[in-house]
């Protein structure tokens, strides 16, 4: 009986690390409202061509959206319509499982306007964003005056377990404009795989398993006490 019940504990042991192994790894969230700088994120700039003054994204006490603070992005001159400025960090996810990755932001806009807008870019990757061509576009500058929120969403597969997230505005227009980003969400949730859920039955089928054999076994002493009894009442066999 002793041996039973350690082999049963040693079952239901493995049985529950097949089960831990087959659920996702948790959501997570991270929040950047740049209260005191960057929160790690890097500014490049990138332009076809090298005349021009190139954007710069700087720590702004300007304003902010739920503080006083947020990233100014200064988009130059604008000249030959030409020109991306961005901020790009990278994040962990669990590396082989395919995982949504999204963002959100807050763009300050200055007035509204439905001409000479720019466009707001981002890329979500597994390589780092290095020109205009790795973006795509979400949205456009100046569609309201004041702060305006963007959201985009891809899933991702990364053999490393990094990926890059990046956001950014490109410029459209021969002119100077300014602009602020703040209140930056990046939000991973990794999807179980097919094989995680039959980890996951195969664990809970080995505890209900053990579990029945268990019964099976506290009953039997029991059957057998019971028939002895009965023979002893009956004079023997």
């Amino acid at each position: 009986m002793v041996r039973f019940e350690q082999a049963t504990v040693s079952a239901i042991l493995i049985s529950s690390l097949i089960i831990a192994r087959s659920l996702p790894a948790r959501a997570e969230t991270f929040t950047s409202d740049f209260q005191t700088g960057f929160d790690g994120w890097q500014q490049q700039w990138h332009k076809e061509s090298t005349t021009g003054t190139d954007g710069v994204a700087t720590h702004s006490t300007e304003r902010g959206y739920n503080d006083g603070a947020s990233l100014k992005f200064d988009m130059g001159d604008g000249f030959g319509d030409d020109g991306t400025l961005w901020i790009e960090k990278q994040f962990a996810i669990p590396a082989g499982v395919p995982t949504p990755v999204s963002l959100s932001l807050q763009l300050f806009n200055q007035f509204q306007s439905d001409f000479n807008t720019f466009e707001v870019k981002v890329a979500i990757s597994t390589t780092n964003p290095n020109e205009q061509a790795d973006f795509i576009t979400i949205g456009s500058t100046d569609s309201a005056e004041g702060w305006v929120p963007f959201t985009y969403e891809d899933t991702i597969t990364s053999p490393t377990g990094q990926v890059w997230v990046a956001t950014g505005i490109r410029v459209a227009w021969e002119t100077h404009r300014d602009y602020w980003i703040d209140h930056v969400v990046v939000s991973t949730t990794p999807i179980p795989e097919p094989t995680s859920f039959a980890f996951l039955l195969l664990g809970l089928a080995g505890i209900v398993s053990m579990l029945r054999s268990r019964r099976l076994q506290v009953a039997h002493p029991l059957v057998a006490g019971l028939g002895e009894a009965s023979q002893i009442r009956n004079g023997g066999s």
